[in-house]
């Protein structure tokens, strides 16, 4: 699938459950109750970007959550690899 077609730049239906989250440096994407996003946190790990894995309940609200610096992607990884990660992630999980 190329990426321009799961890119975060495109809008999403505002209704929708699934679909891209966060900014294009540091995206997110939501599969059913998997969120997967990272994030800019230097302080806790200079080398690598920060990762949040939330589980949420039927309802939309936070059931358990795990977050750390994520050592399976630098922090110079490119755009594509970022949007490739989380969405494979959020699928996967």
């Amino acid at each position: 699938m190329p990426i321009e077609s799961t890119s975060p730049y495109l809008p999403s239906d505002p209704l929708a459950t699934d679909g891209w989250l966060g900014t294009p440096e540091f995206p997110g994407y939501r599969a059913n109750n998997v969120v997967v996003r990272l994030d800019h946190e230097p302080q806790v790990d200079p080398e690598h970007l920060y990762f949040h894995l939330l589980l949420l309940d039927a309802n939309g609200q936070l059931q358990d959550n795990h977050s750390g610096p994520c050592l399976a992607l630098a922090r110079h990884q490119s755009l594509p690899e970022r949007i490739r990660f989380v969405r494979v992630v959020a699928e996967l999980v």
